[in-house]
């Protein structure tokens, strides 16, 4: 996936103060059953997988932001690696979805707070070595962050899809 660094500090925090809000709007009316769907396509995952992966892609996110700040130009070997072998290593297909969730509001809630009274110079002063991106800043590891959350969106609503499609021909 390609991600692009949001410049506007402004934009930025709407975009990642948004993500809590989907996510949570995704399983509000979502059957239970359909957590654990599993669409007939290669390498799918479950509604209930993404939301593990995506809570602990936020774990990652919020290490990555303190050590930008405690310890500029950090090298950072922090996930990564294969995704489907975390997913069953880790077991996604355990996790609760509420607590997944509840853990991604507050690993945001605590960086949003510290990051809406930072100086716009200072986003772009702290840095890390991303294993994958090279020297990133604030502003980006908060982009790759948001726009992760996007790209799972995007499946998670495609599972939904295919969910109700296969309840309404099996009627």
């Amino acid at each position: 996936m390609n991600y692009s660094e949001i410049t506007n500090k402004e934009k930025l925090i709407a975009k990642y103060s948004s993500d809590y809000s989907r996510l949570k709007s995704i399983i509000k009316e979502l059957p239970e059953d359909a957590a654990d769907f599993m669409p007939d396509i290669k390498d799918a995952w479950s509604i209930r997988e993404h939301y593990a992966h995506l809570m602990d892609a936020e774990i990652r996110a919020f290490l990555r932001y303190t050590n930008s700040i405690l310890n500029p130009g950090i090298k950072l070997e922090i996930g990564g690696g294969d995704v489907n072998t975390s997913n069953k290593l880790l077991k996604y297909s355990t996790r609760n979805i509420k607590e997944s969730l509840e853990v991604i509001r507050l690993l945001r809630s605590i960086i949003l707070q510290h990051v809406t009274e930072m100086r716009d110079e200072d986003m772009t002063e702290y840095t890390i070595q991303h294993p994958d991106f090279g020297r990133i800043n604030l502003k980006m590891i908060l982009s790759i962050y948001t726009q992760h959350v996007d790209f799972h969106i995007e499946y998670i609503q495609r599972n939904i899809d295919l969910y109700l499609k296969q309840k309404i021909n099996s009627q």
